[in-house]
């Protein structure tokens, strides 16, 4: 069986025996992964699985995994984009916080794009993207622990500001997303060497405060000709001065 996806690259699957073909038009999850939308609209419309229903696949069926949204799956999982539009574009689709931060994950080849999250933010029924989570951590909270840090993470970095994001809300253990950020980006720069992209997202982050702040919580240095935020706190200006001590160095 050739799957062609709609970006043009396709796919050949090889079954050995027929239960392996049944998995895939019994499971919405396997259809997802293997970003196979014709199966998926079939389910759907044939109310097979219900777009909101939590589900798991068939793969974890014998684990204590939590069933998750359909959706979820559409978003974290498939290669392609077409499950994702497709479910986004029904009228009864619920889209919750849990939805909105799974969306910020830079990790794998599958994982949510710029695009992806720009589509989401524009849907009527996504929350505010000041809406905390169970532990009160808001959507830049939930982008500044998602390492290894890309030019994906710095484009949904300046979408979710673009869109109203909050850099002063705190997290329930009142801490700001500069401070998450602070401590994952060490880990970013000594393992997966990220310097440009933490230096650019700590200037986005900075700069964002700054736009929120007034002029005696917040100063803005010209330094070699560039545009240097510092900003409270005190541990997170001593890791951006790092950082451009680092990139100077090299």
């Amino acid at each position: 069986l050739r799957h062609r996806f709609s970006s043009g690259r396709s796919v050949l699957l090889v079954f050995m025996r027929s239960t392996a073909v049944d998995i895939i038009f019994e499971d919405p999850v396997c259809a997802i992964s293997l970003g196979l939308l014709p199966v998926l609209r079939h389910m759907v419309e044939n109310d097979y699985v219900g777009i909101n229903d939590r589900v798991v696949g068939a793969s974890q069926w014998n684990r204590n995994v939590e069933r998750r949204p359909l959706f979820y799956y559409a978003e974290t999982k498939s290669p392609d984009t077409s499950c994702f539009e497709y479910l986004l574009s029904l009228p009864d689709i619920e889209i919750d916080c849990f939805l909105l931060h799974a969306s910020l994950s830079s990790r794998g080849l599958a994982s949510t794009t710029a695009s992806m999250l720009d589509l989401l933010l524009q849907h009527p029924w996504t929350p505010d993207v000041n809406t905390p989570d169970v532990f009160g951590c808001t959507t830049l909270h939930s982008l500044s622990l998602c390492i290894p840090f890309n030019d994906v993470t710095l484009a949904k970095m300046r979408l979710l500001i673009n869109n109203g994001a909050n850099p002063l809300l705190k997290s329930m253990d009142g801490r700001l997303p500069l401070d998450m950020f602070y401590g994952y980006a060490e880990v970013g720069m000594r393992i997966y060497n990220e310097g440009p992209y933490v230096q650019e997202m700590a200037e986005v982050l900075s700069m964002a405060m700054v736009d929120k702040q007034n002029e005696g919580t917040a100063l803005q240095h010209l330094r070699h000709g560039r545009m240097f935020v510092r900003c409270v706190p005190k541990s997170c200006r001593s890791f951006c001065i790092r950082i451009r001590s680092r990139m100077r160095c090299r």
